[in-house]
């Protein structure tokens, strides 16, 4: 789901400039017949207001599709920090007491702590990425 939703977000994202390329098509040959003197020329800018719906709308789902990823994806990357959080906590009231002893109290927290947050950035930035 997460994967269909950053192909979406980047096909938006790549089409957008495209169609913003044909507004500016239209808007260029219009001026030029308007400086050429050809009678009945203007801009149309009915069809070129239409472009720029097109172009807000792709935006638009752009940015609802790449937001609705970057929330699963947390939403997914918290409950496996929470999983793993809980596993820990069961490891560690499983172990001898002489393994507290041979380390500090500091460095065991350090390394749970700090491990999981790396896991948890990993989760939630490289993936999507």
């Amino acid at each position: 789901v997460v994967l269909l939703m950053a192909i979406l977000s980047t096909v938006f994202n790549i089409v957008s400039p495209k169609i913003m390329g044909k507004a500016t098509t239209k808007l260029f040959e219009d001026l030029m017949l308007k400086f050429q003197h050809v009678p009945g020329a203007a801009v149309d800018f009915n069809y070129i207001l239409h472009i720029l719906y097109i172009l807000a709308g792709l935006y638009i789902a752009s940015a609802f599709f790449g937001y609705l990823q970057q929330y699963i994806m947390a939403s997914v990357a918290q409950k496996t920090v929470y999983d793993m959080r809980q596993d820990i906590n069961l490891k560690l009231s499983r172990l001898p007491l002489k393994f507290f002893d041979a380390r500090t109290h500091g460095d065991i927290l350090s390394r749970v702590t700090n491990d999981i947050d790396n896991i948890a950035t990993t989760l939630q930035q490289s993936l999507t990425q």
